[in-house]
């Protein structure tokens, strides 16, 4: 059985969305399929609609990551996950202490993680 509470949805908003998909349509073998759906703003609207009804009927968390980039949406889940569960002590858990992804080492010239 899978713990919803470490389950996560991710949405985005659907033009922008569609404005990914336009772009990868142009630049890549997927404009020679005919793939016209692939780029409709209804069609991606009502994806993105029925992903985020699914989210509501399984009960898990949606994450936004419109406009968000990979670091940024993974530090939020990483927060989620420590306020939800914190450290093996009970206490509430950080990014920096619990999650941390990389050792200080590995993550020279990253920034610091967000708080």
């Amino acid at each position: 059985k899978v713990d919803r509470m470490r389950v996560f949805g991710l949405t985005v908003e659907p033009d922008v969305l569609t404005t990914y998909r336009q772009c990868r349509q142009r630049t890549t073998w997927m404009g020679t399929m005919g793939l016209e759906s692939y780029t409709n703003a209804k069609t991606v609207w009502d994806e993105v609609e029925n992903a985020e009804q699914r989210f509501k009927h399984l009960k898990v968390t949606k994450v936004d990551v419109t406009r968000c980039s990979i670091q940024s949406t993974a530090n939020k889940i990483i927060r989620y996950l420590g306020d939800r569960f914190g450290d093996d002590d009970g206490s509430p858990a950080t990014p920096a202490s619990r999650y941390y992804p990389m050792n200080e080492k590995a993550s020279e010239g990253f920034g610091k993680l967000e708080e």
